[in-house]
């Protein structure tokens, strides 16, 4: 997972698996395949992205156990 500044948005990599699991949530931000794009102008979602967080490290949990 990684996050980017740039003038007008946040970028939030949390990886393909990541928008998947989250895309109706993140439905109205726009993004791509692994990476979603959050306006500088609004409130970040921290309760969201703290959901994402804990899905990723999950599943790299399960990567990492098996």
């Amino acid at each position: 997972m990684h996050f980017a500044a740039f003038k007008n948005r946040i970028g939030f990599y949390p990886a393909p698996s990541g928008i998947e699991a989250f895309k109706h949530e993140l439905s109205e931000y726009t993004g791509g395949k692994g990476a979603v794009q959050f306006p500088i102008e609004k409130p970040l979602p921290y309760k969201l992205v703290i959901e994402i967080v804990k899905f990723r490290v999950a599943e790299n949990i399960k990567l990492t156990v098996s």
